[in-house]
């Protein structure tokens, strides 16, 4: 016999009747009342746990943290797609700074123990390098405020400890000698031969030119960018470019002894004069065949004369202390220039 059981349904005003045994339920009684799915969850997405998303989570993201996005948080200590790095705090002086990056010299943050300082650029000459280093004489790196920085605070090697040229030393020779002067090689041994014995610093080359290659001071001097001095500190020049100027701060006239420059025997203007062999015009370059034969020679060939004293520029040429003289006697003494290299 069958029997029939009455059912309300919710919300409805007509009963349902439903077949007891028959194995089928009401819509209404098997959902709890949940209309749009059927799943008697009420959420909408037949999973049973009312989230809308289906992984039984509550957040409706798939991550499990209720916001709906992917987790990318600078400082919570996992490292997330858009991060180079995340250490779990907000210091920037460590590898990884508070931005998530990957500390490197040049992002303004200094890294303690790495860096001595960061000023946010890998420029140099403005107080922090490009290595992030504190720039300070002698580090190699020439700042505006260095006429020089060789890498090192010593004093002798051209650079000083305060980053500043050091001068060239430049002297006419205490010892008079003939036109053959061994080629420039003798005439070079000479100039370093009285430095030693004076006990001046540096190696000497002479001032004299030929016309082999590489024969002049242009062409085999260093061109030295700080001062030209005597041995008494007087200033000559202030560097290559005023050297060869034509008009000398001072005459070089002070042996390397400090002594005046000693008298030639050549008959220029009557003679009686401090001479010096040069062959050399005021740029340091060859002024003519006037070299004693490349200063091989102390025969009847011709040469080129400079005067080392003090000259009234009314009456002789600033040049002439390189180029003030001309004519035969090679067999007559004069001095030489020597300077510094």
């Amino acid at each position: 016999m069958i029997r029939f059981q009455r059912v309300y349904a919710a919300c409805f005003p007509i009963a349902l009747l439903v077949a007891c045994g028959s194995g089928a339920t009401s819509d209404a009684a098997d959902d709890g009342g949940d209309s749009e799915t059927g799943d008697g969850d009420g959420d909408g997405d037949g999973d049973g746990d009312g989230d809308g998303d289906g992984d039984g989570d509550g957040d409706g993201d798939g991550d499990g943290d209720g916001d709906g996005d992917s987790d990318d948080s600078c400082g919570d200590g996992v490292t997330g797609p858009s991060e180079q790095c995340d250490d779990g705090n907000d210091v920037d002086s460590d590898e990884c700074t508070s931005e998530c990056v990957l500390a490197a010299c040049g992002d303004g943050f200094v890294q303690e123990g790495v860096e001595a300082c960061d000023d946010a650029n890998t420029d140099d000459d403005d107080g922090c390098s490009s290595l992030c280093a504190i720039e300070i004489c002698g580090d190699g790196i020439q700042q505006a405020s260095e006429k020089c920085d060789d890498g090192n605070a010593a004093d002798g090697d051209g650079c000083s400890e305060v980053c500043d040229f050091e001068p060239k030393l430049v002297f006419v020779s205490s010892q008079l000698y003939d036109g053959n002067l061994g080629g420039l090689a003798g005439a070079d041994a000479k100039c370093h031969a009285l430095a030693d014995a004076a006990e001046l610093p540096g190696t000497y080359l002479a001032w004299l030119s030929t016309d082999e290659a590489n024969g002049t001071p242009a062409t085999r001097f260093t061109q030295w960018a700080g001062p030209y001095v005597k041995v008494d500190e007087v200033s000559v020049a202030d560097n290559w470019a005023d050297l060869i100027d034509g008009d000398l701060d001072s005459q070089i006239d002070k042996t390397e002894l400090g002594d005046a420059a000693p008298i030639g025997t050549t008959n220029c203007s009557g003679g009686n004069f401090p001479t010096v062999w040069t062959g050399t015009g005021v740029a340091g370059t060859l002024i003519g065949p006037q070299t004693c034969n490349n200063w091989t020679s102390n025969g009847p060939d011709n040469a080129f004369w400079g005067l080392a004293s003090e000259v009234d520029p009314d009456l002789i040429p600033p040049s002439a202390w390189t180029e003030w003289c001309t004519g035969p006697g090679c067999s007559s003494l004069s001095s030489l220039y020597c300077f510094q290299q």
